[in-house]
């Protein structure tokens, strides 16, 4: 049975022998324009729009979310950006470019505590002080 590592080899070049097939297409770009579509669609009311790091064995993805109120706190996912990230080299460029301008349409807070390394024990906009 193949380990974690081989599986993850597998399942990574088998998707490159279908995406050369044209079998498996890749993912809908993440736009500001497709994510306020999402919220309108989802009838849900941001308080703020927050990036959060999920990390997985091959390193971090920046993923970008809304904070509702459901009555408590919750982080509702509109998009993850730039695929799998090296563990030595994170960026979350394009998700916090994007994030800005999406908070900034939707008239809230925009949050991204830590932009420069990565981790699953973040902040929440919730926690920050005077929240």
């Amino acid at each position: 049975m193949p380990g974690i590592n081989e599986g993850s080899w597998l399942v990574s070049d088998r998707s490159d022998h279908l995406r050369e097939r044209g079998l498996l297409n890749p993912p809908p770009e993440c736009t500001v324009a497709g994510m306020l579509t999402a919220v309108a669609e989802q009838n849900l009311s941001p308080l703020a729009v927050e990036i959060v790091w999920d990390g997985d064995s091959r390193g971090w993805i920046p993923t970008l979310c809304v904070v509702v109120a459901r009555p408590e706190y919750e982080l509702v996912t509109l998009g993850w950006f730039a695929g799998h990230l090296g563990r030595t080299q994170p960026t979350g460029k394009e998700a916090s470019e994007k994030g800005r301008a999406l908070a900034e349409a939707l008239g809230v807070h925009f949050y991204f505590p830590l932009r420069d390394r990565p981790g699953i024990d973040q902040p929440h906009w919730w926690d920050r002080p005077g929240a």
